[in-house]
């Protein structure tokens, strides 16, 4: 995603920012052992996996934009009106702040391009995904965040079997770990898709599955396909 927000601007809001900038010191000097500010807690629970680059904040391999820049991330988002999935899978990649996903429903929600994108059905379903002639041939998994709890959706494409599992943190461990449990549950799939979110495009998360036999298909942002089953089992979730 290119944006004409420059790092020396996202330092410059971060260190402006109020929350931001209790989250920069306590990510610098180290964090207290409970949170009772609610402005923080989002940042709080993902205390481990945050870092400082340049000046400004990130987790995983996402930026953190300070407030005064949401809208300006929202509209580059936003652009030629892709719709709320793939707005969504697009910032996963690349930048995080405390209730984007609502943010970017928002914003979907007053564009009617958007709407239109988003109820419009895929046409050429056929061309994307063979069906699964038995169960966990072929498990979708996706993150989503729901009043600032994650969780981590697996959907089995042939039965349409929806696993929703809280999660403290969204690390390839932590996702190596719950799949680990669901594959001694149900065995091993064949095929497992995911988008390109850093704890799936890890070193640790691709051995593991290459470990196990298991193929791993990664979907683009912009791919038509990309939310799969899991992203749509989001919307019907949590919408």
């Amino acid at each position: 995603m290119e944006t004409p927000i420059t790092a020396t601007e996202i330092s410059k809001h971060t260190d402006k920012d109020p929350v931001l900038a209790k989250v920069l010191e306590f990510t610098l000097s180290g964090w207290p052992n409970h949170c009772v500010d609610a402005a923080i807690q989002p940042y709080f629970t993902r205390r481990d996996e945050l870092s400082l680059e340049d000046g400004f904040l990130i987790w995983g391999r996402r930026v953190i934009i300070p407030s005064k820049l949401h809208e300006l991330i929202l509209n580059e988002l936003h652009e030629c009106h892709p719709g709320m999935s793939r707005m969504k899978a697009l910032a996963r990649c690349y930048v995080w702040w405390p209730c984007l996903d609502k943010d970017i429903e928002g914003k979907v929600r007053l564009c009617t391009q958007c709407i239109q994108v988003q109820k419009a059905p895929n046409p050429e379903p056929l061309l994307l995904w063979q069906w699964a002639t038995q169960p966990w041939q072929r498990v979708h998994i996706d993150y989503a965040e729901v009043k600032g709890q994650n969780f981590l959706l697996v959907v089995d494409s042939h039965s349409k079997w929806l696993e929703v599992l809280p999660m403290n943190t969204t690390t390839s461990t932590a996702t190596i770990n719950v799949l680990r449990t669901l594959f001694a549950r149900y065995g091993l799939p064949i095929q497992l898709v995911s988008d390109n979110g850093p704890q799936f495009r890890s070193g640790e998360f691709q051995n593991f599955l290459k470990s196990n036999g298991v193929d791993h298909t990664r979907t683009p942002p912009y791919h038509p396909a990309t939310i799969g089953l899991a992203e749509r089992n989001v919307q019907e979730c949590f919408c």
